[in-house]
Formats: C-alpha cells, structure tokens, sequence
C-alpha cells in the first residue's frame, strides 16, 4: 500500500526498498515456495574437471546453501564476496545478480554496516559478530537484522543476515 500513496514521503524511498519489502510479503505468507508463475532460482554453471572424483555430500551442501531463503555469503579476509546464494545476492543488490567477486564495501550493505572492516578483522581473530543493523524500507520505516560473522578459517568468513522482526 506504500507504493500508490499520494504524498511521496509515504511512498517508499527507492526501488530496492520497494522489492525487499514486497519479497518479505511473498515469503511471509508463501507464494515464493509454490513456484507458480515465479521465475525459479539463479542457476549456476559448475565446470567439474574430474566428475568421478565429485564427493556427493559436497553436493548435498552446494543444494543446500543455494536453496537456504537466509542469505548467506563465504567473505574473504579483504571483504571480497567469495561465495553467496541467491537470496544473499537478493539481499544486498535488490535483484538476482551475480555478487560474486565484489568486495562488501561496494554494495549497498556498506550504507548500514559500517563496520565491516573491523567486523571481518575481529572475526578472523576467532571473536564472532553478532550485530544488528537498520534498513530504511520506507520513510519513517526501518527494518531491523541481525548480522552475524563465523569464521570458517584463517582467511574466510561465513557471513549471514536474518530478519529479527516479522
């Protein structure tokens, strides 16, 4: 209802804030999972060199982390996206596109994550980050996140954002 208001204050304040908020209503009440007419994940092209040697639970995983509705990323110690699935890329750019291979700095998360930088140093210290950020959606209409960071090795970090409020 924000999107026909008369006055432009109500209305929301760009078109990512106006796509986040109507995937949040999708998913909330199930439309995304029945598939009907909506286009279908982001499909990834995986060149396998030795198809005999593909280990099956790595795989499962891929499926997994591609399928999982929380966004997700592998971050490496610079604060280049690695890795993320769909709904991460969803999440920071709006659309599905590819996100991998940018550093976080020049994604729109960078506006409410501020310390990113820092964030990624005390993680790969072994000290994980719990933090909640805002996201304008609207005027006057913030969403709240938690934004957490596990490390997964000297140079990489699991990185994940979850709605904290439905």
């Amino acid at each position: 209802m924000h999107a026909p208001e008369k006055r432009p204050a109500q209305r929301h304040k760009d078109m990512a804030a106006f796509i986040y908020e109507l995937r949040t209503v999708v998913d909330m009440i199930g439309m995304a999972r029945r598939g009907r007419g909506a286009p279908g994940p982001a499909k990834r092209v995986v060149i396998e060199q030795h198809p005999a040697k593909v280990n099956p639970r790595d795989e499962l995983a891929r499926v997994a982390f591609d399928g999982c509705r929380l966004p997700l990323a592998l971050v490496t110690s610079d604060g280049v996206i690695a890795a993320a699935n769909p709904a991460f890329a969803k999440f920071v750019m709006g659309v599905s596109v590819e996100v991998e291979g940018l550093p976080i700095r020049s994604t729109p998360l960078a506006t409410a994550w501020s310390s990113c930088d820092q964030d990624l140093e005390r993680t790969l210290a072994g000290k994980p980050i719990r933090r909640i950020i805002e996201i304008d959606v609207a005027p006057g209409e913030v969403r709240r996140l938690l934004l957490w960071l596990d490390a997964l090795s000297e140079d990489q970090v699991v990185l994940g954002v979850q709605p904290l409020e439905l």
